[in-house]
């Protein structure tokens, strides 16, 4: 997409949903919508065009889904610089791309009154279920073994950072694991769980252990070490901060460590870690 062009050139009206969708039988159609409030346009140099189609895709992803299709409806302040709605705007356009996904529909509308930070944003994502992905049945047995796939706390720790004026965080506004889950599925028969830890690693490990107990080592989770310093800096715990990409998952004891080497091929997802066990 050319870099001089206004966001509304980008979002008008795209190919109407039902042109697309029925390449998707109803009976394994997975959807999510995602709404972002509150949460400045760019932050550093991550911007919430990424973060939204990167966190929709692999919310996706860990429904038990591969991502297909995307739509997305933006309400902007009038005063919102121009450089930034082009960056959001590609940043919308290569993230879609880069999760593979295809626009359906787009909307844009603008207002005098708007959003404190000049956006928000919905998503709406479509996926296609697929076996081997536990998505919305988990199946967790005594002796599994859990894994993070990836750094936590980076996407929040970057926009609350960039909103008290700290130094921002680099790679902040996430990634689809499409490859890494490909990688995964290639080499493990069954994941017993599957989760984005979306609102935070503790947020994601209380879901888990609501459904299993476990046993976990919090010390060795990843964490980025920026996100840990700044985390210092705004007296907040680095697990409860907000995820783009990070997810947790189970997998059984046996299949841990093709998994992880499957999950560390992957860049976004080559400091996987195994940091527990169902009990």
């Amino acid at each position: 997409m050319e870099h001089n062009r206004h966001l509304s050139d980008f979002l008008s009206p795209g190919s109407p949903a039902t042109d697309i969708i029925p390449a998707i039988s109803a009976d394994n159609i997975v959807t999510t919508l995602l709404q972002i409030h509150d949460t400045p346009p760019v932050f550093g140099e991550a911007n919430i065009g990424r973060a939204a189609i990167n966190i929709a895709a692999n919310r996706l992803l860990a429904a038990g889904a591969m991502p297909r299709y995307v739509a997305a409806s933006l309400f902007l302040d009038t005063d919102t610089p121009v450089g930034d709605i082009n960056v959001v705007a590609d940043g919308l356009q290569s993230a879609a791309i880069q999760a593979e996904m295809e626009w359906t529909a787009r909307a844009v509308s603008f207002s005098d009154n708007g959003p404190n930070y000049g956006l928000n944003m919905s998503v709406y994502a479509i996926g296609q279920a697929i076996p081997g992905l536990a998505g919305s049945k988990p199946c967790m047995q005594t002796g599994d073994t859990i894994i993070v796939t990836s750094p936590v706390g980076t996407f929040g720790t970057a926009v609350e950072s960039f909103k008290q004026g700290i130094t921002t965080i680099e790679n902040a506004d996430g990634t689809a694991l499409i490859d890494s889950i490909r990688n995964l599925i290639d080499c493990v028969q069954r994941i017993h769980y599957l989760d984005l830890a979306e609102n935070g690693f503790e947020d994601a490990y209380r879901k888990l252990t609501d459904l299993a107990p476990a046993a976990i080592d919090r010390t060795i989770i990843p964490v980025n070490p920026a996100v840990n310093a700044e985390c210092h800096l705004l007296e907040r715990d680095p697990l409860r901060m907000p995820c783009a990409d990070a997810m947790l998952l189970v997998v059984p004891d046996h299949d841990a460590p093709d998994a992880l080497a499957a999950l560390r091929r992957c860049r976004p997802t080559s400091l996987a870690t195994v940091i527990g066990h169902i009990l």
